[in-house]
């Protein structure tokens, strides 16, 4: 199943509780997590329809998740708190 821009967004939307901002030169989606604010998205006003492979491997990056991982995420069989739990891992890896 190909991912769309709309999947995405309702994936950082209403499944990680993201914010929004289409105010700047791309669409940006913000985390708050534990009193900061982090970008965990970033679209282009550009896109539309479905993402090819490279667009969705650089949304995958955003949030520290493999492609396939983004892929579950955005499709619901992985859950706010699994990505959040893998993100932080691998931020605080590097």
């Amino acid at each position: 199943m190909a991912l769309t821009v709309r999947d995405v967004e309702r994936g950082f939307l209403r499944k990680l509780g993201a914010e929004k901002d289409e105010e700047r030169d791309h669409v940006y989606f913000y985390l708050t997590h534990e009193g900061s604010r982090y970008t965990v998205g970033k679209l282009s006003h550009s896109w539309r329809g479905d993402l090819n492979d490279t667009q969705v491997g650089m949304l995958a990056h955003k949030l520290r998740l493999q492609k396939r991982e983004f892929e579950r995420f955005i499709e619901c069989k992985l859950g706010k708190a699994q990505v959040i739990e893998i993100w932080e891992r691998r931020r605080n890896e590097t």
